[in-house]
């Protein structure tokens, strides 16, 4: 996703991702789902998050959740047996043997 977000959209398709984005989260009424949403666009990128949430109409919530909420996201979905077992390893699409805990 930073990939994505980075080098192959234009700066144009990220203003229009983060205002589109930001219009269907208007309509979302749990502050938590917000917030967690939000944090995990702050892994792929701080700024992501950010021109995110300066377009929201409601801000019922402080970006410093945000920021607090990002540390372990990308984990907190994540089965335990499918999370790397080494610091070095790292998260894929698909359980590797030997580096997985399964």
């Amino acid at each position: 996703p930073r990939q994505l977000y980075e080098t192959v959209m234009t700066q144009q398709q990220r203003d229009h991702l983060h205002s589109n984005t930001a219009a269907m989260m208007d309509h979302v009424s749990e502050k938590k789902i917000k917030v967690l949403y939000l944090a995990q666009q702050y892994k792929i990128k701080p700024s992501y998050a950010k021109a995110i949430f300066d377009l929201l109409s409601k801000k019922d919530f402080d970006f410093s959740e945000v920021e607090k909420e990002s540390e372990g996201a990308e984990t907190r979905t994540k089965c335990p047996r499918f999370t790397p077992s080494q610091a070095t390893d790292r998260l894929t699409g698909m359980p590797a043997p030997n580096i997985y805990n399964y």
